[in-house]
């Protein structure tokens, strides 16, 4: 069948379900990848495409790299001389990955930067809190790596991301814009999660 109709008739059977359990508000497709045809029976079912949506970064990885380095050399020479410069001044950035544990003991210290980040966004259906993530943790274990940035003694950042099978995906941040912005903070997250 149609891609967009095949789509349709799965959400409305998960839909069902759902709805025996909780009053479900609205439903929506991430990532969804087809041809206009498959747009317009979606359209059709009365989905509707979301306007102001950031792109999804996808950071096909090569079998034959064997790690960053190699990542960086396939860039062409500008942009890995900005990588380089990038790199050099996160050099002083410290990086941690977190047991559930020691998520719930820096809590306190995480919720304001992934605050921060989630203020800024121009488009949002729902608040993400450090909460979620925490859940995720619990229930994901080492599916879910939460990786901390700092400098000197201050946490300037973090990352979440999911590990399933052969993809790595980098779920959301928080950051403390004005310290990270000295070392390039965002960016070398960005790749960080590509060397992860």
């Amino acid at each position: 069948g149609d891609p967009g109709e095949l789509l349709a008739e799965l959400t409305d059977r998960v839909l069902d379900g759902e709805a025996r359990h909780a009053p479900v508000a609205f439903t929506v497709l991430r990532d969804v990848e087809m041809d206009s045809p498959g747009l317009e029976k979606l359209a059709d079912q009365g989905f509707l495409r979301l306007r102001g949506v950031e792109p999804t970064m996808v950071v096909p990885i090569d079998p034959d790299w064997d790690g960053v380095d190699d990542y960086l050399a396939a860039m062409s020479s500008k942009y890995r001389t900005r990588a380089r410069r990038v790199q050099k001044s996160g050099a002083a950035l410290v990086r941690r990955d977190l047991t559930f544990s020691e998520l719930l003991e820096e809590r306190g210290v995480l919720e304001p930067l992934l605050d921060n980040v989630v203020d800024r966004a121009a488009f949002k259906l729902s608040r993400c809190s450090l909460g979620d993530v925490v859940e995720l943790k619990r229930a994901l274990g080492e599916g879910l790596v939460v990786r901390t940035w700092s400098l000197g003694p201050d946490t300037v950042g973090f990352g979440a991301a999911l590990v399933h099978g052969e993809r790595f995906e980098a779920l959301l941040v928080g950051m403390d814009y004005e310290k990270g912005a000295e070392c390039c903070l965002y960016q070398n997250m960005l790749y960080d999660f590509v060397a992860q």
